[in-house]
């Protein structure tokens, strides 16, 4: 896949980073050259999606994003660190199949 944009050198926030699309995401941005703050509720799923990351300055953090209390403090961090966020894939969700 190619990105229309280059996004080598940007960093990118992804929500979701633990699995399905947010890690698929993840994986793509990062061999595109992106550096990643990478976002989930799942800790260990989250630490699996850094070890299948190209780069190694990916940053996880462990966050329910539905608590704002813990949001607002991840944003601050994630501020403090990276500078500036040039992008963003929320992809944060639960889905539920019914009959």
């Amino acid at each position: 896949m190619t990105f229309p944009l280059s996004v080598s050198g940007k960093t990118i926030l992804v929500s979701g980073a633990a699995s399905g699309i947010g890690r698929a995401c993840a994986i793509k941005f990062a061999e595109a050259g992106a550096r990643l703050m990478l976002l989930d509720f799942d800790e260990e799923g989250l630490y699996q999606t850094v070890e299948m990351l190209h780069g190694e300055e990916h940053t996880p953090f462990c966050c329910d994003i539905t608590d704002d209390a813990a949001l607002s403090e991840v944003v601050k961090e994630i501020a403090e660190k990276s500078g500036q966020i040039h992008g963003m894939v929320q992809s944060a969700g639960i889905s539920q199949t019914r009959p």
